[in-house]
């Protein structure tokens, strides 16, 4: 950095606001965490409990019907006849029999047996505007591709199929990436038609700010509309914070305001730690600022290029703990997320029009390829060491090579 060149600085100055604020959210979780508890001693009061649920997905599993559902304030799993319609998306009226769950269970999801009571009409704006894209194809695939993609809808079991085929469920899954471009698009909307005002009325105002607030308040009604689905929220979070920070002259990208957004997000919701799509979330955004923080001098395009094949290898093992299917067409997960930028709004626009099975054709040319299917498991060990790894990479360049190589490693160590 030259001499002349200012640098802005970090968000804490000293370790006691560090400790003041996490004293602040460990305050916050517990109370949360108090309110949590008083609710689940509401719902064990009985050996049953009656509520109006959202039924989040429904598959087929050993011969028998399984559905997640969400209430207000937790989320369980219950077996139904596999003859039971679809009813994904649904509302429904159940009796849970919840005599053996615990309070741990209650916060981080749970099983239960119960019976189905009613079934409540689909008026909601979002199941309309899911059976307006479910008319615009004629594959159930691309239904619930679409839905998710655009609702944060559940994703079909044969979608999650392809998804985990080609290593692409974090393009489906609605995260900070499709945050991001969806800023960009009302950015590109509102600049012309605000400039145009602006000149004539107020000319004082500063046009990049108001803009971001109006972008910020649009996207907080998106994350509500879809549900507040966890990567998303932590998205939009750490949107906010870097938005706040960087009005006030501070440093955005930085792994402290990864760490704040996190303890925001477990302080008013304590059951997030235990959502995997937040983790993995999270685990993507420290990556990136792994990669930003020890290759920023590139150039920029060869920057965006290497940051997506960085992302996708340094990620594997992470992935692959959980989930241990590995195909030769995960390769192009890279290729297929840069691409991602461009099908992402011209998708949207094409269903906007109800053009959207314009373009199903071509998705089914690579979804139909066929490849055979590995089996690649990281054991917990090697989690821990490449975790540890990937913690002295934020100080110490060699650990950013050996983190990389260690991602690397799996296909030769655990095949």
């Amino acid at each position: 950095m030259s001499a002349c060149q200012l640098s802005r600085p970090p968000l804490f100055n000293s370790n006691k606001e560090r400790l003041v604020l996490l004293g602040v959210f460990i305050f916050t979780f517990f109370i949360h965490l108090l309110f949590d508890y008083n609710k689940y001693l509401e719902f064990s009061k009985f050996d049953d409990y009656i509520c109006d649920v959202q039924v989040q997905n429904h598959y087929i599993k050993n011969s028998r019907s399984v559905l997640k559902l969400k209430a207000n304030d937790f989320t369980f799993y219950t077996k139904a006849s596999a003859n039971l319609r679809s009813l994904q998306g649904a509302k429904i009226s159940v009796r849970i029999f919840n005599s053996d769950v615990t309070f741990l269970d209650y916060i981080k999801g749970f099983y239960a047996p119960s019976h189905l009571l009613g079934l409540y009409p689909e008026n909601s704006y979002r199941s309309k505007i899911a059976n307006k894209i479910n008319t615009q194809h004629d594959d159930e695939l691309f239904s619930s591709l679409f839905n998710t993609l655009f609702l944060a809808l559940p994703a079909s079991s044969d979608l999650r199929e392809v998804l985990t085929t080609f290593s692409i469920s974090h393009l489906v899954a609605l995260s900070g990436f499709h945050l991001g471009l969806l800023a960009l698009i009302i950015h590109f909307i509102l600049v012309p038609l605000y400039k145009f005002f602006q000149q004539r009325f107020f000319p004082w105002r500063s046009r990049n700010v108001d803009i971001t607030y109006i972008s910020i308040a649009l996207l907080f009604v998106y994350v509500v509309f879809t549900d507040f689905p966890p990567s998303l929220l932590r998205a939009f979070t750490m949107m906010v914070i870097g938005w706040f920070i960087y009005d006030r002259g501070l440093e955005v990208f930085s792994f402290e305001n990864l760490i704040v957004t996190v303890l925001i997000l477990f302080a008013l919701s304590p059951s997030l730690i235990f959502s995997i799509g937040l983790w993995f979330s999270v685990a993507g955004v420290f990556y990136i600022l792994i990669f930003l923080k020890s290759f920023q001098n590139l150039n920029k395009i060869i920057f965006f290029v290497l940051l997506h094949f960085w992302i996708f290898i340094v990620m594997l093992p992470i992935i692959h703990y959980v989930f241990d299917t590995f195909t030769v067409f995960q390769l192009l997960s890279p290729l297929l997320s840069m691409l991602f930028i461009i099908f992402y709004p011209i998708e949207m626009l094409l269903h906007i029009f109800s053009l959207g099975g314009l373009l199903d054709t071509t998705i089914s040319s690579l979804f139909s390829l066929e490849t055979k299917v590995y089996l690649i498991g990281v054991p917990y060990w090697f989690l821990i060491i490449y975790l540890l790894s990937s913690l002295a990479a934020i100080r110490y360049k060699f650990f950013v090579y050996l983190t990389f190589l260690m991602a690397l490693s799996i296909f030769a160590i655990f095949k």
